[in-house]
């Protein structure tokens, strides 16, 4: 069976939107698509009421504190700490879910209070979570294995975000778009802001006053010398020319 060829197994094909870079494979999130995205999540009524309906049904109760499955007894200073800043991260990682798929953390020092008002002792010492600003930083997906993939923050210079972590809920594709809710339905959504466009354009043409030239019909005989009749057309007889007054023209005067 040796005159017998094999045939050749053909190798993977090399996923789409990965560029090699070193040893790993990276392909970073457009930074401008998810900021756009954020910004038809904050402008569309109809996503804002469906959003708050579901925040209000999961942070309705307010925050728990669980250790060992059974719930914590927080002094009241703690739950002040918690509903100042753990609630608004929480709508804020809410919100990132519905949007964009996944949440990017980052621990920031915790603000000073407002007003110039005197801080709590270790105040300044406290971390709180954040969700990261997509304007100043990018969303990296690195490939560690076939079946393995890793998420980095990282500023626009390349340096990786300290104290920063991206929890998944719904993987991007390999080409880098995000897969969310929102994008599930963005189609859609951008129709109806068009038509909106196009309807208030249409009606502030519609409110200008119109200025509409037209031709005045001429009337008759209102200028004999622009009358067709007057006119001398080659096609048309001719009039024979009328002598000037004193003068008489001869057959020897005219040319030859």
């Amino acid at each position: 069976m040796s005159g017998l060829k094999r045939p050749r197994t053909a190798g993977l094909p090399p996923i789409p939107g990965f560029q090699k870079k070193g040893v790993e494979d990276v392909v970073a999130l457009d930074s401008d698509e998810l900021l756009r995205m954020e910004r038809l999540y904050a402008t569309e009524s109809t996503v804002q009421a469906c959003a708050r309906v579901l925040q209000a049904s999961v942070l309705g109760g307010g925050l728990r504190l669980l250790r060992d499955g059974a719930n914590v007894e927080l002094k009241p200073a703690f739950m002040d700490h918690l509903n100042t800043h753990w609630l608004g991260f929480a709508r804020a990682a809410i919100d990132s879910v519905l949007t964009h798929g996944f949440v990017a953390v980052v621990l920031c020092p915790a603000p000073p209070p407002p007003f110039g008002a005197k801080a709590k002792a270790n105040e300044d010492q406290n971390v709180i979570p954040c969700v990261a600003d997509y304007s100043t930083c990018r969303v990296e997906m690195r490939r560690k294995g076939p079946l393995t993939k890793e998420y980095h923050l990282v500023l626009m210079d390349g340096t990786e975000v300290d104290k920063s972590m991206i929890f998944v809920k719904t993987a991007p594709s390999h080409e880098g778009v995000a897969s969310s809710p929102l994008q599930s339905i963005k189609g859609p959504l951008v129709f109806m802001q068009r038509l909106v466009e196009y309807a208030m354009q249409a009606e502030a043409v519609a409110t200008r006053q119109q200025i509409v030239t037209q031709p005045v019909p001429r009337l008759a005989k209102q200028n004999p010398n622009l009358d067709t009749e007057s006119m001398f057309f080659d096609s048309g007889p001719h009039p024979s020319p009328q002598p000037l007054d004193g003068l008489r023209r001869t057959p020897s005067s005219l040319p030859p």
